[in-house]
């Protein structure tokens, strides 16, 4: 007998244990923790220096909301650096990507940002409207060259889904003979102290590809002497002799330093160290760059070939990968890089061309650069085993730099979907990349140049915003609340070219004391699902309390808010948070 019900406890416990372990604990937060900034820039909304300076390494000198210029009316998207908040924990892949995508996601990282003040790169603070008289980049509140700025950037990049990190290197010059030498030195010493952080981070947690410059070229290279002396190449002079000494220069310490380090990011189908070049081989017209070059090579070695060769001194030789321009040469694949148009207000359809370099009598022209990489990219990995790496963007806008204002409407996060995978209609399915037929490499342009508007270091703004929910329905139990697109600082021609569903991962709701404290009661509300209708910019849903996961207790009186999870890179947005968003609302739940 004494066994019977020993036995009997032992299965009662045994089925408790089991019950409490599928039942996970109820997540709670704060209103704060909702709606902190979460990222690695620094979050002043003041281009004079006041405000936050978060994270603990920002100076007083923040960059500021940078806008369009003032003239630019008609510009879809009039403030390009919003004030970093809460960007979505939802991964790149899901997002963007289709189903079961191996694709690696490669961040392309501007090292050159300093505070005011210092040696190079000095920086200027950008007023609203515009800059593009200012000969400096903006001010970000940090340095690059200080470890923990890279390190907490290196962090976020792994937590949003990148998988390597490309720093746009200008070679090893140290100021020693070297025209502009001390900017190449604080660029290089960028590069050296994200090599160093990354050393310390697990196997396979964000990989190191060196980006070649063609300031290398020019300027970067210590070993480099033209004919007469003088240092570097200049690009309308020079001859491939100089180019070849440069670039031979350039692997040797490459991979000398960080190519053979297990952080170096590698090609996976031959195991080979991968190298990115930024190099407009038109701006070198007496070099000859590829045998097939006609007469320019008469009496000179092509860069490129005579490049290979040489690497045959290393364990392995170097993966190549060139900006594309429209065919596959003599390096091992090319990359998509964004396109943006020439603006003109009264024309301002030519923003939304986001995939066609060109835009003639009102329309976007026929030639589709994005589709056209895919397809040749496809042939060129077919015929003779060139990489494939397509691209992501955020926009464009040259308002604050005096060398290029051309525009790319944000289109309010959109463009990720346009361009990825996990849409019909994304130019990666439409390509028909799948499970079954991957995308090796994506290479997302950019991190954090500022300057042209491309930056997704501190977030992207959906431009949703959550209106004041009300509560109501049989009991009274029923939350409801809309996302409204906002139409301020945001010019929209219509509804469609502004705000999409698409770029909302979820709706969450929480309640609390209305002190601050939050508690989960239901997550994973889809915009386009049961509990969701979207029409004209405005997207309504509601929810029964009492059938939530968690529902709020009764006997107490709670407040309700609602929080958007935006699709990944973009904002989360919260009732009570401020932002936009309405208060909270009230709810007293029935009695037993």
């Amino acid at each position: 007998m004494k066994y019977t019900v020993l036995n009997l406890c032992v299965c009662l416990w045994g089925l408790l244990v089991l019950a409490n372990a599928q039942t996970p604990a109820q997540p709670t937060s704060t209103l704060s923790a909702q709606t902190s900034n979460n990222t690695s820039a620094c979050s002043s909304s003041s281009y004079d220096g006041g405000g936050t300076a978060d994270p603990s390494y920002c100076t007083v000198s923040q960059i500021s909301q940078l806008t369009t210029a003032s003239a630019n009316t008609n510009a879809q998207t009039q403030v390009l650096n919003p004030t970093p908040g809460h960007v979505s924990s939802i991964s790149i892949k899901t997002s963007y990507l289709y189903s079961g995508a191996t694709t690696r996601i490669i961040s392309a990282y501007q090292p050159w940002f300093a505070p005011e003040g210092s040696t190079y790169p000095d920086c200027e603070y950008y007023g609203p409207g515009g800059n593009e008289s200012y000969s400096l980049h903006p001010c970000t509140g940090y340095s690059e060259n200080v470890a923990a700025t890279v390190k907490l950037q290196d962090t976020t990049m792994h937590e949003v889904g990148f998988t390597d990190v490309s720093p746009d290197w200008y070679g090893n010059c140290n100021g020693d003979g070297c025209n502009n030498g001390t900017p190449q030195t604080f660029l290089n010493q960028t590069v050296i102290t994200e090599a160093a952080d990354l050393a310390t981070r697990a196997s396979g947690y964000l990989g190191l590809m060196i980006m070649i410059d063609k300031g290398l070229i020019t300027s970067g290279m210590t070993a480099t002497s033209y004919s007469g002396g003088s240092p570097g190449c200049p690009a309308s002079t020079t001859n491939s002799a100089c180019v070849i000494t440069a670039l031979e220069a350039a692997y040797d310490y490459i991979d000398h330093n960080w190519g053979r380090q297990s952080y170096y990011s590698t090609d996976p189908v031959s195991g080979y160290p991968m190298t990115l070049t930024f190099i407009g081989e038109s701006d070198f017209p007496g070099v000859c760059w590829e045998a097939s070059d006609g007469s320019v090579c008469s009496g000179q070695s092509p860069v490129w070939s005579t490049l290979k060769s040489y690497m045959s001194k290393y364990a392995t030789p170097y993966k190549i990968v060139q900006e594309w321009n429209g065919t596959f040469g003599e390096v091992d694949g090319a990359y998509a890089w964004p396109q943006p148009l020439a603006f003109n207000n009264s024309e301002p359809g030519s923003q939304f061309c986001w995939a066609w370099p060109g835009y003639s009598n009102g329309e976007c022209e026929s030639y589709d650069y994005i589709s056209s990489y895919y397809t040749l990219a496809q042939q060129a990995y077919t015929s003779s085993g060139q990489i494939q790496m397509g691209t992501f963007f955020a926009g464009f806008d040259g308002s604050n730099n005096n060398y290029n204002h051309n525009i790319l409407a944000r289109q309010c996060g959109q463009l990720f979907q346009f361009e990825g995978g996990s849409q019909s209609t994304g130019a990666i399915a439409q390509a028909g990349y799948s499970s079954s037929k991957q995308l090796p490499w994506i290479l997302l342009a950019t991190w954090n140049d500022y300057g042209e508007g491309t930056n997704i270091e501190n977030g992207v703004d959906n431009c949703w915003r959550i209106s004041t929910p009300t509560i109501g329905g049989t009991g009274g139990t029923t939350v409801s609340w809309s996302a409204d697109a906002l139409s301020s600082p945001v010019t929209c021609p219509s509804s469609s070219t502004c705000t999409s569903p698409t770029t909302i991962d979820q709706f969450k709701i929480w309640y609390g004391t209305g002190a601050g404290d939050l508690n989960l009661s239901e997550q994973s509300i889809l915009p386009t699902g049961s509990h969701c209708t979207s029409s004209s910019g405005v997207i309504s849903c509601s929810f029964n309390l009492s059938n939530a996961t968690y529902p709020p207790p009764a006997g107490s009186t709670w407040y309700i808010y609602i929080q958007q999870i935006g699709a990944a890179l973009t904002f989360d947005e919260i009732n009570g948070g401020g932002n936009g968003n309405g208060p909270p609302v009230e709810y007293t739940p029935p009695g037993d």
